[in-house]
């Protein structure tokens, strides 16, 4: 997972405002954005409208892309907003890729954009079982 944390105030209470803006975002500039966050150059990327799973949680990734290269190698990236870091975040992203893996058999790169520095945010996760680091953007 690669996260980033730009220099954004954002007041609380308004994370629906910003789902929104996010959206957006994505829909009209997925080439520039993946451009600015991993500085990879796609031929082409398109949003994977998820169907609903049966697991433990009904949640999905905010925006899953396939992304396609001229070699004609492909990639899903995962690409998360989030106004705070939440602890559960590791774990959320590890269920969303192994789902992607299992499903498209690509490989997938979880990455998330924090609008607020956090503290509480970190570069690996391990909780003695699980041990995973983050790469870099």
């Amino acid at each position: 997972m690669t996260h980033l944390q730009p220099n954004c105030k954002i007041p609380m209470g308004r994370t629906m405002q910003y789902d929104v803006a996010s959206k957006r975002l994505v829909e009209l500039g997925k080439e520039s954005l993946l451009n600015w966050l991993l500085g990879i150059e796609p031929s082409s990327v398109e949003l994977i409208e998820e169907l609903p799973e049966e697991t433990v949680s009904l949640r999905s990734s905010d925006f899953p892309l396939l992304v396609r290269y001229e070699s004609g190698e492909k990639q899903i990236v995962l690409l998360e907003f989030q106004t705070r870091w939440e602890n559960e975040l590791p774990l959320r992203l590890m269920d969303y890729a192994v789902r992607f893996k299992l499903r498209y058999s690509l490989p997938v790169k979880p990455v998330v954009l924090l609008f607020r520095e956090s503290s509480a945010a970190r570069e690996s996760y391990d909780d003695g079982v699980m041990s995973i680091r983050y790469m870099p953007p």
